[in-house]
């Protein structure tokens, strides 16, 4: 049947092209017969008016002279076809005399005006144009177009013969037929050669998806919408899931929703499936079914409607999976929170209790670090004052050694009590309270340098767009302090730049201090960081080595970094600082 209706429309659509292209060729030769017409008749009108202007020894005006050159050029005239033919024609009475010969009657000079074969001519004389199909003086049908040549008052006619026309167009209809023939039969084979393959693959792709079905991990199922579930189609899967063989429920005997839901989760699945089919959406569930031994299995299923021809649900379908190991390592899971929860609110309660003495032991630790640098001043100003006596009581009689001697135990004794100083306030950094302000970095700068300026030749310069910050000025003041006045201190030369600048990073402000001194070789640099770490001899000014450790814990303490850059001569420190702080540090006890 599909190869009949393959065949015929096959046909239909030939033969429809064949009308079309048909019609299409009969009047592309009616076209072509028309241009010819109008070309001659153009050639002939300017022939004639040029020999009616330049010819005037002749009595008819350049007729004759015309009508020569014209039988000239009708002589040569091809490229017309077999059967083509040009008329040129003058009426004389109630006959038509022909001015040039007949293709196909050379030897008739006139023919009857009124006569059928000489409508176009008659139509040429009377001053008409136009395209019409009759018999011409031979009896053969024709297609002909006509004109006048209104210059001399003669018409024309050029046709072919309809035999001519429908034979040309014959032989390509004919190639054309075939062609469709012998596709139409090659469409055939290779319809029937492909249909076999087709049919048998439908079939085992029916087969394959009974295989699949049968071997899924799960029940594939279709029912109708009813709380009891009357199966239309179940899966041989619920034989491994609930111990029952698919022929007893598809048959009634055992219902689904009746026998196998859990009772007291039927409801909840029913009306979960009926809101999901009233939304117009699929659903997904998990509820507890019971196997043919009773025992308790949890499942997942995921499942539509189906709507009716008519657009009414009308079934339900979908996949039912055991997932009774996944809830059993689910419950095992949630028990292990539940354990873990206590756990670690049992450690936050131990922390926070070790948290409480650790401020204890903090405030007791700062309190002892005032308390032994407020006890070892003492010591240390009697030393002090104790050789300034000395040198006092031996006046004139000091002598140089001895005053070195005196001078070196006296610089030893100030740098001492300002390693104390620098030591209570590395125990302070991050547990004394200090007020969150805002902190115009240009104005905090200048004012540094206005109350330190650097020496002779030293010249620290601040570039533009330092930032509003709204911080803890007091830390800041030391960081910026304590990293100027060590670039100060540490440069070899007595003309020098220190530089400080900023840069915005995200949610941060990044400094740089630089400087052009003698650079930190990269084997010192982290050590620069410790506590009383210091790269030059202390005897010779090279401080008590609190400096940049107490810059690091200021910048570490609001949640910055620090690093060093130092590669040959200068040296680079850049810190990170917050753009905004929403509380200070936290108390000290």
């Amino acid at each position: 049947m599909l190869v009949a209706i393959m065949v015929c429309v096959t046909l239909g659509s030939s033969g429809t092209g064949l009308v079309l292209m048909y019609s299409a060729h009969y009047n592309s030769q009616g076209e072509n017969l028309a241009e010819l017409v109008r070309q001659q008749t153009a050639t002939w009108n300017a022939v004639a008016r040029y020999d009616t202007a330049h010819d005037r020894t002749m009595a008819d005006g350049g007729f004759e002279a015309t009508l020569a050159q014209m039988r000239r050029a009708h002589s040569r005239l091809t490229g017309f076809g077999e059967s083509g033919e040009l008329i040129v024609a003058r009426a004389r009475g109630d006959s038509l005399e022909f001015l040039v010969p007949l293709r196909h009657a050379p030897g008739v000079q006139s023919v009857h005006l009124e006569g059928t074969h000489s409508e176009p001519m008659r139509r040429a004389l009377r001053g008409e144009q136009g395209l019409t199909e009759l018999l011409d003086y031979r009896g053969e049908t024709v297609l002909a177009a006509y004109a006048p040549v209104e210059g001399l008052g003669v018409g024309m006619v050029a046709k072919l013969d309809l035999q001519e026309i429908r034979a040309s167009f014959l032989s390509a209809a004919l190639t054309v037929v075939g062609v469709t023939l012998v596709l139409i039969l090659l469409g055939i084979l290779v319809f029937l050669r492909v249909t076999g393959p087709v049919l048998r693959r439908m079939h085992r792709q029916r087969r394959f998806m009974r295989t699949l079905i049968t071997n899924l991990p799960g029940v594939a199922y279709r029912c109708r919408l009813d709380p009891d579930w009357p199966m239309e189609f179940i899966s041989d899967g619920i034989l491994r899931l609930a111990g029952y063989p698919a022929n007893e429920i598809l048959n009634g005997n055992i219902m689904y929703g009746r026998d196998l839901i859990h009772p007291d989760d039927r409801e909840r699945v029913f009306v979960a499936i009926q809101t999901a089919l009233e939304e117009g959406r699929g659903f997904e569930l998990r509820y507890r079914i019971y196997t043919k031994d009773r025992q308790l299995r949890w499942v997942w299923e995921r499942g539509c409607g189906v709507d009716a021809a008519a657009g009414e649900l009308r079934a339900l379908e979908g996949f039912i999976c055991d997932i009774t190991p996944l809830k059993e390592a689910e419950d095992a899971r949630e028990r292990l929170t539940t354990e873990l929860e206590n756990r670690v609110a049992q450690r936050t309660e131990e922390l926070q209790e070790a948290n409480l003495l650790l401020e204890v032991s903090n405030s007791e630790l700062e309190q002892f670090a005032y308390v032994a640098s407020h006890d070892l001043r003492a010591p240390l100003r009697a030393i002090d004052n104790l050789s300034q006596w000395i040198a006092e009581d031996l006046g004139s009689d000091l002598d140089g050694e001895v005053a070195e001697n005196l001078g070196l135990m006296r610089g030893r004794v100030q740098r001492m009590s300002a390693m104390l100083d620098s030591l209570l306030q590395y125990s302070r950094v991050g547990r004394k309270e200090t007020s969150v302000e805002t902190v115009d970095v240009a104005k905090l700068l200048r004012e540094l340098i206005e109350l330190n300026p650097p020496p002779d030749g030293i010249s620290v310069e601040v570039g533009a767009g330092m930032p509003t910050l709204t911080t803890q000025g007091v830390p800041l003041r030391h960081v910026f302090t304590n990293l100027i006045a060590n670039a100060i201190r540490h440069h070899d030369r007595e003309q020098g730049c220190i530089r400080v600048e900023a840069q915005k990073r995200d949610t941060c402000w990044e400094f740089s201090v630089s400087d052009d001194g003698p650079g930190i070789p990269e084997r010192f640099q982290e050590r620069v960081f410790q506590l009383f770490q210091t790269l030059k001899a202390r005897d010779s000014g090279g401080g008590t080595g609190m400096g940049l450790a107490l810059v690091k814990k200021y910048v570490e303490a609001v949640g910055g970094e620090l690093r060093l850059q130092s590669e040959g001569r200068g040296c680079c420190f850049i810190f990170s600082w917050p753009e905004s702080e929403q509380t200070s540090a936290q108390p000290a006890v």
